[in-house]
């Protein structure tokens, strides 16, 4: 029997006994360049007009990553720096075909990393840290903008007087905010995202590197503690004998917390600070303080509110909320008070405080780290 065969890509036909295996033949590349972002190559080619059509293609990089695509271009990204040739083969359900010549070098920077990284727009990058991490870049950021959030400060817990009177606590103070557009070195940052304070306690920092820190919201005020200060002061609270007061704010982060009001009957406690300003005070006509409102940064980023002062009305009262970027709303006696929103440094709201009974407070939200840069 005569076997003739004829080679066209890696299709083999034979007569006779007839075996057919028909591959793309290879496509031709016309450009390869950095698209989107230095880390990421752009390879364009175009098909072949002989032998059968590829359903896919693949380029491979000099390193040995892979994309695939339907059609050009295909993007590829890569995860080391230095110069990469790049191929492309055609694909169909017979496999893959040859691959076709390499492109001339393309210089390829990584992108940084750390945290969840998201292409916000064009060659805009954003790290979001909701727990601490390390952010890296092999090279210097010259349009570098950072946001630190420390983390809310809980509400004072309710304390009983020695007149057997459960007092209303202060609502927590947001955490400490610290923004700016800068330059950054190409290196290794530790980043520390600060936790909330649990109810009577401050929050903590969050910092990245070793010289940016956010300072955590401080607690709210209890009748036998004042509010403490932080990034953001706590919301003072009724006192036996004479009201306690709010904590202060640190300059250029946050607010102090608001003053208290009433008495053992009338208890209205001061609302936490937040980033944009002072926690509400409580007023005797039954008006527990609101909490400071946050920031909102990148359009729809708010952070930094106070939590709302508690109060020891046993009649309602309007519900003290918390401020605007995750503080949560106080206690009145009929509503618990909520804590403050996890990853925002909200502050926690103050607990209700009657002479039948009180509360114990609530946490502050833990902070966030976001950082943003346009290469």
């Amino acid at each position: 029997m005569s076997i003739r065969s004829v080679e066209l890509g890696d299709q083999k036909s034979f007569t006779g006994a007839t075996t057919s295996v028909a591959t793309p033949s290879e496509p031709t590349i016309t450009s390869a360049v950095t698209s989107g972002g230095p880390a990421f190559v752009a390879v364009s080619f175009t098909a072949s007009t002989l032998g059968p059509a590829a359903t896919s293609y693949t380029v491979v990089s000099s390193t040995g990553r892979t994309a695939s695509g339907a059609s050009s271009p295909i993007t590829i990204e890569e995860i080391s720096d230095g110069t990469f040739t790049y191929q492309v083969r055609g694909v169909n359900a017979n496999g893959n075909g040859p691959l076709s010549a390499p492109s001339s070098g393309v210089p390829v920077l990584t992108l940084p990393t750390g945290g969840t990284r998201t292409n916000i727009s064009g060659n805009t990058y954003q790290h979001l840290f909701n727990a601490s991490g390390t952010f890296f870049s092999n090279y210097t950021l010259s349009d570098f903008t950072y946001v630190l959030v420390g983390g809310g400060g809980g509400s004072g817990n309710a304390s009983t007087g020695s007149n057997n009177v459960i007092y209303s606590s202060g609502g927590g103070g947001g955490g400490g905010v610290l923004t700016a557009n800068t330059s950054l070195s190409g290196g290794s940052y530790t980043v520390t995202v600060g936790g909330g304070g649990a109810a009577g306690a401050s929050g903590t920092a969050s910092s990245f590197g070793n010289t940016l820190t956010a300072n955590g919201g401080g607690r709210g005020a209890n009748s036998i503690n004042d509010g403490v200060a932080g990034g953001s002061g706590g919301g003072a609270s009724p006192g036996i004998g004479a009201n306690r007061t709010g904590g202060a704010g640190t300059s250029g982060q946050g607010s102090a917390g608001g003053n208290a009001a009433g008495s053992a009957v009338i208890q209205c406690s001061g609302g936490g600070g937040g980033k944009s300003n002072a926690g509400g005070n409580g007023s005797s006509n039954d008006a527990p303080g609101v909490g400071g409102n946050g920031a909102t940064y990148f359009t729809n980023f708010s952070v930094g509110g106070g939590g709302g002062g508690g109060t020891g009305n046993a009649s309602p009262s309007p519900v003290p909320v918390g401020g605007s970027g995750g503080g949560g709303h106080g206690a009145t006696f009929n509503i618990s008070p909520v804590a403050g929103t996890v990853n925002t440094g909200g502050g926690g709201g103050g607990c209700k405080g009657t002479s039948s009974g009180g509360g114990n407070g609530v946490a502050g939200g833990s902070g966030v780290v976001v950082v943003r840069y346009t290469l």
